[in-house]
């Protein structure tokens, strides 16, 4: 066999190994704003909701550390519904059944009201409510999987 098939057949060997280590890592089930009512009737959970920009570095940084960590994403997508809202969009949603505006020359309505923090938005900031979409915790900045794991138990179970 020659130095170059080898070396092929490595590299192949290689990609699929890389490419079976990604299919592994399990990332956050994102819900969509619209569905939420909907999946709350049928099956009532806790909700985490993620407001973010595409600039912000620390919400990318959070985006890749923190719901790229499979204890994180195991225990979101097992005991959570997860929203991400991106504070810059321009889209109308339905949250509480309140009509919130897209962001015009600002952020997004529903931003603004969830993540200001004296008067001032902080990215990312992260919110976790109840079932009936009452506020257990807010972080305003990064928060690490170290932070957020204690916080994603599931209910206790039934005697």
């Amino acid at each position: 066999m020659s130095g170059a098939v080898k070396i092929g057949k490595t590299l192949v060997l290689l990609v699929l190994l890389c490419s079976g280590l990604q299919l592994h890592a399990q990332a956050v089930q994102w819900t969509a704003f619209a569905d939420l009512p909907d999946s709350l009737r049928r099956a009532p959970k806790p909700v985490l909701l993620f407001i973010h920009t595409d600039w912000c570095k620390y919400c990318a940084l959070q985006d890749h550390n923190t719901f790229q960590n499979e204890q994180v994403s195991e225990k979101i997508n097992g005991n959570f519904y997860a929203l991400r809202l991106d504070a810059e969009s321009r889209d109308a949603l339905i949250f509480l059944n309140r009509n919130y505006e897209g962001a015009q020359d600002g952020y997004h309505e529903l931003a603004e009201m969830l993540a200001k923090k004296d008067g001032q938005i902080i990215f990312p900031t992260t919110i976790l409510l109840s079932e009936k979409l009452q506020l257990r915790e807010r972080w305003c900045g990064f928060v690490s999987p170290a932070v957020l794991i204690p916080y994603l138990q599931g209910p206790p179970a039934a005697p």
